[in-house]
């Protein structure tokens, strides 16, 4: 009971940001989800869905899934973003990284 109490009065300067939302997020919770808070990590996870990683040349697939996404992402997206308009962002992002790899290969 007393290790219940202990994370729930955790103070604000032991939590971590999210790299997306820069939300505050525990350091459990910012470990588990790779640096993400949970609605980000079901923002991509959602992303992920609709976008494989295999549509993509091997230039992309050499990062990992989340810097990949960083960088398609950018640090645009804050908490006043609905999740519809990060989705969508995200998707015309990888419209154009698309268009643009299939213009280089004509």
């Amino acid at each position: 009971m007393n290790n219940a109490n202990n994370k729930d009065s955790m103070q604000l300067s032991d939590r971590q940001q999210c790299e997306l939302c820069e939300a505050l997020i525990l350091p459990s919770t910012f470990i588990k989800n790779k640096g993400l808070c949970g609605r980000c990590r079901k923002d991509i996870n959602h992303f992920l869905k609709l976008y494989p990683l295999g549509l993509f040349d091997k230039e992309l697939k050499r990062f990992s899934r989340f810097l990949w996404l960083k960088r398609m992402v950018g640090f645009g997206w804050r908490k006043n973003y609905s999740q519809k308009a990060f989705r969508d962002s995200i998707r015309l992002r990888v419209e154009n990284e698309i268009r643009s790899m299939n213009s280089r290969s004509d």
